[in-house]
């Protein structure tokens, strides 16, 4: 169904969706994942995605314990869930996007990146799936984690492909600091590199969102299905598993 009577947006109204977004990771929960998972420690619930009220501080050394590391990645993986769902959800909001909404003329394409970056959010989520249960540890359940997700009231009342895109690059963004701080947290190596290779991803995808954003890129004719995910190209930077990363994936510049 088109959103024919869509309302307008004042700067004011953008600000607070914006803000409203970077308060507590709106789009995906990520914002303060870190800090309220590492606060639990080793008393975690390595079947639970539930990370608590916690206080701890990004800047704590990192947690210790199998039990302790499972609940940090599956508090990863349920965001992940949650980032599916809220992918989603921004893909029908675009592709039902008013008939007078000044980007309608792209949305097909920009529906067409969203599912590119959802295509990788669901690579992270089965990388850090298959981590939890080489801990022993049970992976949170997927429908249960999706549920969870509740579009903001915000984007609801201005469902423009606009403020879809600032929610998504606003969550992004909240996404790239989660796994930066989870890197000094986790603590195995490999756990450590596998949270790079994913927040470096969600770094990506926040910098071109961003750009879509506030104008400094915009999709041209050379974009559509068989060239999307040349955008974005790898879902992690560097190789995981059988997944590549971008020194694996070298695109010619120059064709």
């Amino acid at each position: 169904m088109k959103h024919d009577n869509q309302k307008s947006v004042t700067d004011s109204d953008r600000r607070s969706i914006v803000a409203t977004a970077l308060a507590a990771g709106t789009f995906f929960g990520l914002a303060n994942l870190a800090c309220s998972a590492a606060s639990n420690g080793s008393e975690a619930n390595t079947g639970s995605d539930e990370t608590g009220g916690g206080t701890g501080s990004p800047e704590s050394a990192h947690v210790t314990g199998k039990d302790a590391n499972v609940a940090l990645l599956n508090a990863l993986l349920a965001a992940e869930y949650q980032a599916l769902a809220a992918y989603d959800a921004g893909i029908s909001l675009i592709e039902t996007a008013a008939k007078n909404d000044p980007l309608l003329d792209l949305a097909p394409r920009l529906s067409e990146v969203a599912e590119s970056i959802s295509g990788h959010h669901r690579s992270h989520a089965e990388a850090l799936a298959r981590a939890i249960v080489e801990l022993e540890g049970t992976p949170v359940d997927e429908a249960e984690a999706r549920a969870r997700f509740v579009p903001p009231k915000l984007l609801l009342e201005y469902p423009t492909i606009l403020n879809t895109l600032r929610f998504a690059a606003a969550a992004e963004r909240a996404a790239t600091i989660a796994y930066n701080q989870m890197v000094e947290q986790l603590e195995a190596a490999q756990l450590r590199f596998l949270a790079g290779a994913i927040g470096g991803d969600e770094g990506e995808h926040f910098i071109v969102l961003t750009a879509l954003v506030v104008g400094l890129a915009a999709p041209g004719p050379a974009l559509d299905s068989s060239t999307t995910d040349k955008l974005i190209p790898t879902a992690f930077i560097s190789s995981v598993d059988t997944e590549p990363g971008l020194k694996d994936e070298v695109p010619d510049y120059f064709d």
